[in-house]
């Protein structure tokens, strides 16, 4: 089922304060300073000392027609608007530092355009917010910010473009007679970026103008140098973060070549009836007495052993188990005897199965070999002394016992020594049939605080979006993997920013994270049928949005789950660039 929501209805969370980082478009334009045509507008101080050409400057002097003066406290308060063409010729002559996005005979019209400033210590940006050619009525967004770092951004509205036959120059320059480079072509910046002076422009006549909707970076590299690079402005969602509850029926180590390090540890699965807890250090090597039997194994095959009391597994009874020479044993055929270990493989053969599968051979002379016997309720296989294959000595030995309690079902492996030569190895365990990759973990970490195995596979809740966000956009947001007996989801959005992960575990929640930060955001309610649900939410057309980062998480009431009941997916950071 899908539900709706208009993002109008949240614009108020919108307003929440964005400092300028050096993105393509900052939507927080800050105050207006003032309309007018061909006016210089009042000094603006800046919180930080801006360098440019090896100085520094603590005050801008924005000008309507699309550029600012960079000055200091004290000096002459710069007055030229310079109106009616951005010329190279007023560029190199000026009598202080000129920085123009996009220079030209621009009007700011009282009551419907101005320029604006928004001021901290991330950054200043200067925007002339529905702004005008001379003459003309087609109003568009253009965008100066200053960074401490002395980067220079330059955004473009997407409504940019040329209109009257005043000329328009994007560029800067310290003025006061510097001399006159090459002319930069600026589009090519976002395909490949090239170095400039801090003298360096581009002209735009009659020809038209193509850097409308992007971005331009002047990156320093110098106290004279730029890096010229067009920033990504492409609309995206991101993913962060893991979704919750996981629930996995198998679990395993994959192990480089030779790179086993389990010697001298055990580590053992204890029946829970519902699943498996898995602890280490409980389990003790039994040597074969002398009445163990030796299976009648040769390299890559497998014996059926009969026994005596049937073992309980999760799924099922073994009357017999299926001994692989390889390293695994399963509860009846059909896993075949490979000797490579393959994670896939091991996850979708068709017997439950517990590994630590690499390739022996027990042919070789000198060679030890694979013995039962069954003491009490346990049953117990060992590779007492196997060579890996290829080996061609003793120190290619490796003994390793697999223990299966025919009364409880509890499965232990106890390492005594490995040569660390041959192949990989696989060490884990994995019901028959296909099942879920719960992915490679640290046996040995793990068992430090032990873990478990459940009796069934459940998938993270997880949340994915499209189409990419767009200013009038429907972007619809939907959770997979919702459980069976769901009442309700919620989908949360923030607009205040993510979190780091607030661990729910206290609350009853294990596994399960908080992704947004709830104090700038809201819920909706999201009524549907597992294993999914969906709400679609409608982006406004305004441009107040460009900009913004969108953060959403979605989170079902799923009684039964965990004792809050709840399951959380990953979160997605929606960032809204697009025209």
């Amino acid at each position: 089922m899908k539900n709706s929501l208009h993002l109008f209805a949240l614009a108020a969370a919108l307003a929440a304060p964005i400092a300028a980082q050096g993105q393509c478009y900052n939507p927080n334009f800050g105050v207006s300073i003032g309309s007018g045509d061909d006016t210089v507008l009042a000094g603006q101080t800046l919180p930080f000392a801006f360098p440019f050409n090896g100085a520094t400057y603590n005050m801008i002097y924005p000008c309507t027609n699309g550029f600012v003066y960079l000055s200091n406290t004290g000096s002459a308060a710069p007055t030229a608007s310079l109106c009616c063409s951005g010329t190279t010729t007023s560029l190199l002559a000026a009598t202080s530092p000129m920085i123009s996005p996009w220079w030209s005979d621009l009007n700011c019209i009282a009551g419907q355009g101005d320029v604006k400033v928004d001021s901290n210590a991330n950054g200043v940006t200067v925007t002339w917010d529905n702004a005008v050619e001379y003459g003309n009525t087609v109003q568009f967004d253009l965008q100066l910010q200053l960074l401490p770092s002395g980067q220079i951004i330059f955004f473009f509205g997407n409504t940019m473009q040329v209109r009257a036959t005043a000329a328009k120059l994007t560029g800067m320059s310290p003025g006061a007679g510097s001399v006159l480079p090459t002319a930069s072509n600026y589009s090519l910046a976002a395909s490949a970026p090239f170095l400039v002076g801090n003298t360096n422009y581009q002209t735009f006549g009659t020809g038209g103008f193509n850097l409308a909707g992007k971005a331009l970076s002047f990156l320093p590299t110098g106290p004279n140098q730029y890096l010229v690079q067009g920033l990504n402005c492409a609309s995206s969602h991101t993913s962060y973060g893991n979704g919750c509850v996981k629930e996995f029926t198998s679990f395993y180590e994959n192990f480089s070549t030779g790179g086993l390090h389990l010697a001298g540890s055990s580590m053992t699965m204890l029946n829970t009836g519902v699943g498996y807890a898995v602890l280490g250090g409980i389990a003790t090597f039994m040597p074969p007495s002398a009445t163990a039997a030796t299976l009648a194994l040769t390299d890559d095959s497998e014996a059926l052993q009969a026994l005596t009391i049937p073992f309980p597994y999760q799924g099922g009874v073994a009357a017999s188990l299926a001994i692989c020479s390889n390293g695994y044993v399963s509860v009846a055929s059909g896993n075949g005897t490979g000797y490579t270990p393959v994670v896939t493989t091991m996850l979708a053969n068709l017997q439950t199965a517990w590994y630590a599968w690499h390739d022996y051979n027990v042919t070789i002379a000198g060679s030890g070999q694979v013995k039962f016997e069954e003491i009490g309720t346990t049953a117990y296989i060992t590779w007492d002394g196997v060579w890996d294959y290829g080996g061609a000595s003793s120190a290619s030995a490796n003994t390793f016992q697999m223990q299966f309690d025919c009364a409880s079902g509890n499965v232990s492996w106890v390492f005594v020594s490995q040569s660390g030569a041959g192949n990989g190895h696989l060490i884990g365990y994995s019901p028959g049939g296909a099942s879920l990759d719960p992915g490679n973990m640290d046996i040995s970490a793990s068992l430090a605080a032990s873990f478990s195995i459940q009796g069934r596979d459940n998938p993270p809740l997880t949340l994915s979006a499209a189409p990419v966000p767009a200013l009038g956009a429907s972007v619809v947001y939907t959770a997979n993997n919702v459980v069976t007996g769901t009442i309700l989801g919620a989908h949360v959005i923030s607009f205040g920013g993510l979190t780091p992960g607030l661990d729910l575990a206290p609350l009853g929640a294990p596994g399960c994270q908080q992704l947004v930060n709830s104090a700038f955001g809201t819920s909706i309610l999201v009524f549907g049928v597992p294993p999914t649900m969906s709400i679609t939410i409608n982006i406004p057309s305004a441009s107040y949005v460009l900009g913004y980062d969108i953060f959403n998480q979605f989170t079902t009431l799923s009684p039964g789950l965990n004792a809050l009941g709840l399951a959380t997916s990953n979160g997605i950071r929606s960032n809204i660039q697009a025209f």
